[in-house]
């Protein structure tokens, strides 16, 4: 319905001019035929402005569709996390396609009391640049007093390194206004937060 709409609105505007130019015609050949050599010079500017438009248009939706040229890391890239030693996807993990970006992807798991919870893959052109893990306690949570402290660990692939972040449990605390909201910690305190 809204089409017939559409097709009636441009038929109102473009009926008179299409009108105009046969009568305009009609009345002086030779000019209207002077006229329309100068309007496809016009035409011609349009029409490669058009075209390059387009091919920008078209390069940009090829870049955003396959760069990065590898974005294969979900549960099928399951056999190389598990020889760098990383957390595993399995099928109660969900990719989350809302929030992921042309070089980043989220996993999420469901229903998670304590431990992992979310995967944040980073890519760059050619491949996987990081993978972060982020991880929940509630009871270190409760035995801090604080119900918002997270850790999370990113495995860089370019250096094969790991490092491990912390929330701050001190951060917003009145008499402490210079604390970082986030901590690098070593991986002794990173696995003491899991296993408390």
């Amino acid at each position: 319905m809204n089409y017939i709409i559409i097709a009636a609105l441009i038929g109102i505007l473009i009926v008179p001019i299409l009108i105009a130019y046969y009568y305009d015609y009609k009345s002086n050949p030779k000019q209207f035929s002077s006229s329309l050599k100068i309007d496809l010079v016009d035409l011609k500017k349009l029409l490669r402005w058009v075209i390059l438009s387009l091919l920008a248009l078209g390069i940009n939706f090829l870049y955003k569709a396959v760069i990065p040229f590898n974005k294969e890391h979900g549960i099928i890239f399951n056999q190389e996390r598990e020889n760098l030693g990383l957390p595993l996807l399995d099928e109660t993990w969900y990719l989350d396609k809302d929030h992921s970006k042309q070089f980043t992807t989220y996993w999420w798991k469901n229903d998670v009391e304590k431990g992992l919870f979310k995967k944040e893959i980073t890519y760059s052109i050619f491949d996987i640049k990081a993978e972060t893990n982020y991880y929940k306690n509630p009871n270190y949570q409760n035995k801090i007093g604080n119900s918002s402290i997270y850790a999370w660990s990113i495995y860089d692939f370019s250096t094969t390194s790991t490092a491990y972040f912390m929330d701050n449990p001190e951060y917003g605390f009145p008499f402490e206004p210079k604390q970082e909201k986030t901590i690098e910690i070593p991986q002794k305190v990173f696995n003491e937060y899991l296993s408390e």
